[in-house]
């Protein structure tokens, strides 16, 4: 219909998702400093944790790589990459 409005109510995921450090085959940090991470990520791995995914992301294998990640925002609309740190979590 030409210029109808649909309106879509979601509803909030029962438990926000995990980052899971853990390694990912093919991911290469191509640059990191004090401001920004460069990575070239395989075919396959989700940028972050996002429900109903399952497999690996590149946030996971940052944090098992040693880049503690600082987040913001609500779980819904989290910015992921917002910081990070080399270190153990915590």
């Amino acid at each position: 219909m030409a210029g109808g409005l649909l309106e879509v109510t979601l509803p909030e995921p029962e438990e926000p998702p995990q980052v899971v450090a853990e390694p990912v085959d093919g991911l290469v940090v191509l640059h990191e400093d004090d401001d920004i991470v460069v990575v070239d990520k395989p075919v396959g791995v989700a940028v972050h944790p996002s429900p109903g995914w399952e497999g690996p992301t590149v946030i996971g294998g940052l944090a098992a790589a040693g880049l503690r990640i600082s987040t913001s925002g609500a779980p819904s609309g989290r910015a992921w990459c917002t910081g990070w740190t080399r270190g153990p979590p915590g």
